[in-house]
């Protein structure tokens, strides 16, 4: 089912991401050696996604995962794929009849399009939003069903609440469309919703694009939601700044706390400075050959250097989290260690790749004004 009202309350069920199979590798780079390169790391990406998949079902916790076929069984379906691709690839498909001139064609447009349009499903984060018993879908409808159409189908089917707030198509689709709609930057503390926002969307409001402003007066109406607009102070992420382990405790980047201190007085803030700004050069060295894309996919690795990983953590309940670093020892918390080496490749922490669908409770209000 869909209930998720805060970051803390125990995890029931979790969508986690995972990057195009390794067959996808010829079409998405043009020289061998790229190839090589991404192949390997999507199969040590996999792996490591499927070890944490395994921890956290092995804790009682439904784990759902995106399909996106090889590119051989979207060939055979093309007829359901097709306004994905095209729409993606701002081409259309000609080849269609033959396996081996489809591949070279999707190669070809690969190699010019956008890469944020052809990034895979890895930060689910990014394009969904859960709260209370709706699911809210920013992606366009198109790409939405590509990558997770099984278990949308399910939910509706089920009679969950899935409302597709994105746009029905790419055509339509453009990275301002939403007014700074970035799900990521929203933090759910039951009764209390807080939405960061960069000043220019906020002066926007009423001439903009609807964005997270339509979001804040559907949970007002529908759910009785205090929602905030807070103006973002570095135009980040939320979740890379600000995590709630527990009512009264919560890990922050040091950038931060001060405007923190204001909003939650008395809370217990553990800080955290950039992971990035604590290697050695050789680490940095290390994650740099790691990161060896350029062009077409460039836009898939983001900038690593102003990410808080340690901040970046999916909590399984007040008492246990799961982290990527070793955690102080001021976080009061069990934890548990995930190998997740990639999210230097995918700029995406423990919180990015997953999406908390249903957790245990229901709506509270844990302040007393």
């Amino acid at each position: 089912m869909i209930n998720s009202w805060t970051g803390f309350q125990p995890l029931r069920e979790v969508w986690l991401g995972a990057p195009w199979s390794e067959a996808w590798a010829d079409i998405i780079c043009y020289r061998k050696q790229d190839q090589d390169n991404i192949r390997n790391i999507i199969e040590l990406t996999n792996n490591q996604l499927s070890a944490f998949q395994n921890i956290m079902e092995s804790d009682g916790i439904i784990v759902r995962r995106p399909n996106m076929p090889d590119p051989e069984e979207v060939f055979l379906r093309w007829k359901e794929y097709k306004e994905y691709f095209e729409t993606m690839l701002q081409q259309p498909i000609k080849a269609t009849g033959d396996f081996g001139k489809f591949k070279r064609e999707l190669q070809l447009f690969f190699a010019t399009a956008d890469g944020e349009r052809t990034k895979p499903q890895m930060n689910p984060r990014d394009d969904f939003f859960v709260y209370g018993n709706t699911l809210y879908v920013f992606l366009p409808y198109c790409n939405a069903m590509a990558w997770w159409g099984e278990t949308l189908e399910q939910y509706i089917r089920n009679g969950y609440d899935v409302r597709f707030f994105g746009p029905l198509s790419h055509e339509k689709y453009h990275v301002d469309l939403w007014n700074g709609a970035v799900p990521p930057s929203v933090v759910r503390l039951g009764k209390k919703v807080i939405v960061e926002l960069s000043k220019e969307s906020i002066e926007n409001a009423e001439t903009g694009p609807p964005g997270m402003f339509t979001l804040a007066k559907a949970l007002e109406h529908q759910y009785g939601a205090d929602v905030f607009i807070s103006d973002s102070p570095d135009d980040r992420h939320g979740d890379g700044q600000f995590a709630v382990l527990r009512p009264g405790t919560a890990l922050t980047s040091k950038s931060r706390t001060d405007l923190y201190d204001e909003t939650f007085p008395g809370w217990n803030f553990i800080q955290h400075e950039p992971e990035y700004l604590s290697l050695s050069q050789k680490q940095r060295d290390e994650i740099d050959e790691l990161r060896f894309v350029k062009g077409n996919i460039e836009a898939w690795i983001g900038d690593i250097t102003e990410t808080f990983f340690d901040v970046n953590v999916l909590v399984k309940d007040p008492e246990n989290v799961y982290v990527s670093n070793k955690p102080p020892k001021s976080l009061g918390s069990n934890y548990t260690k995930v190998p997740w080496k990639y999210r230097w490749f995918w700029d995406g922490g423990l919180h990015c790749i997953t999406l908390d669908i249903n957790r245990e409770g229901k709506q509270e209000d844990y302040f007393a004004s």
